[in-house]
């Protein structure tokens, strides 16, 4: 019988506090995590990460030990707390229900593509990066212009064109949908998708679990990627024991990673 340490037993303690499941500790989603805070990461290959709290010699040590890093990148929506808030904020298109401190984003204007690929792209570049989390490609669904799609498309293709890094999309399935009707999913190499078992009650600051018909929706549209040789990977947020079971075997049988998180800080 394999001996069990003191240092398992933390190991362990740690894992169920930030959504850790031994089939699925190669991947982990850490937005609210701080630099000082790094040591949660342990045990995880795959991580997503706030690139504003981190540097490059540490990005240089997730990669010592393995890991593949991607950077978290808003491109379609902005966040108040941002430095460049101010000097954007002419270019959004309303408020995000359920997030008051965040606004959509015109993406069609060139000033707001060029920040996003010749500045805060190349910024979190240099750190080295295998990537990008890209989110909010939901303002093609907020508002289904052809701009906005087009937009989209110009952002991503320039980003994967001049840093040649791996570009994951967060959520954004009829932006995906589209792209990858129209032969146009060159520009990612993968997608994420949260909420397919489990669903936010913003009001109540409840997690439950999906309605069965947007369970089935999710289930074909992760299908439909799979198909398309692209990566897939899920997050879910704190699914009661029996949802759990079914989201793992779910992640199991399609190969798919899935991060199982206690809330919706993620920060570890």
């Amino acid at each position: 019988m394999r001996k069990i340490t003191i240092a398992m037993i933390i190991m362990i303690l740690v894992s169920l506090m930030v959504g850790f499941t031994p089939k699925h500790e190669n991947f982990g989603v850490f937005l609210n995590l701080d630099r000082d805070k790094k040591a949660v990461l342990e045990g995880y290959k795959t991580i997503v990460i706030e690139p504003e709290n981190f540097t490059k010699e540490d990005i240089l040590e997730f990669h010592k030990s393995g890991k593949m890093v991607y950077a978290y990148l808003n491109i379609g929506a902005l966040e108040k707390f941002r430095t460049y808030y101010k000097a954007y904020e002419k270019y959004s298109l309303g408020v995000y229900e359920n997030w008051p401190d965040e606004k959509w984003m015109d993406v069609s204007k060139k000033k707001w593509q060029r920040f996003i690929v010749n500045s805060l792209g190349k910024k979190y570049a240099k750190l080295g990066v295998d990537g990008f989390f890209i989110d909010n490609t939901d303002v093609y669904y907020e508002y289904p212009k052809n701009k906005i799609y087009r937009g989209l498309v110009r952002i991503l293709a320039n980003l994967k064109k001049k840093y040649g890094v791996e570009i994951l999309i967060n959520g954004g399935d009829e932006f995906v949908k589209k792209a990858l009707k129209r032969g146009e999913a060159g520009i990612l190499d993968g997608i994420n998708q949260e909420c397919v078992f489990t669903k936010i009650d913003f009001q109540n600051r409840k997690y439950l679990r999906q309605e069965n018909e947007t369970i089935e929706y999710f289930q074909k549209y992760l299908s439909k990627i799979k198909k398309s040789g692209k990566k897939v990977y899920l997050i879910e947020y704190a699914p009661d024991k029996n949802t759990r079971e079914e989201i793992l075997e779910y992640c199991n049988e399609n190969e798919f990673k899935c991060f199982i998180a206690a809330d919706l800080e993620l920060g570890g």
